[in-house]
């Protein structure tokens, strides 16, 4: 049996400075001075830090000769959220002959909402992480010394999607925002 530990650290940032201005419409039937309402502005000007940073850790073995089994934990943070994410994933690769691998994986993975979503004031900046778990299933085959088939089918079941918050239908005060 052969056994690998292998560990990292991730960290990621950056600033969003966002300015917007747009020529205000006016309601229907104000006037707007004849010009169609494009000397008076309406803008949006904010900032964002944004920051992330996590880490990971796996055991890659080889109980016996031509199986490998690789469990992971990856874990990240996002500060300008305030989210973490614990996600567990396996991978399993098993040499059926010598030119032909079988493979397989499982995991868990989040990813934060964008920022326009989370923006104080025009998004929803209580929204929850999204969520995905993804599947594949594939297979490995050398042809040639040159060349190599792979053939892998994926599956992905994505959770906790941010959408349009229906609520804005009937309440004009509710976040622009959700997770669906």
């Amino acid at each position: 049996p052969a056994y690998q530990a292998n560990f990292g650290v991730i960290a990621s940032g950056g600033h969003v400075d966002l300015k917007l201005n747009m020529p205000h419409m006016g309601a229907e039937g104000e006037d707007s001075g004849g010009d169609g309402g494009m000397t008076e502005t309406r803008g949006l000007n904010t900032q964002q830090d944004m920051a992330a940073f996590g880490g990971y850790a796996e055991l890659v073995a080889e109980p016996v000769g031509r199986l490998k089994v690789v469990p992971g934990l990856r874990f990240d943070y996002y500060t300008y959220v305030f989210k973490y994410a614990l996600d567990p994933r396996l991978a399993v690769r098993y040499k059926a002959l010598d030119w032909t691998t079988l493979k397989a994986g499982a995991g868990t993975y989040h990813k934060r909402p964008l920022g326009p979503y989370i923006i104080r004031k025009y998004g929803n900046p209580d929204l929850d992480l999204e969520m995905s778990l993804q599947y594949s299933l594939g297979v490995e085959q050398n042809l040639a010394e040159l060349i190599r088939l792979d053939v892998t089918a994926f599956y992905i079941d994505m959770r906790d999607l941010v959408t349009t918050n229906p609520a804005l239908t009937t309440d004009p005060s509710a976040p622009p925002y959700t997770n669906g």
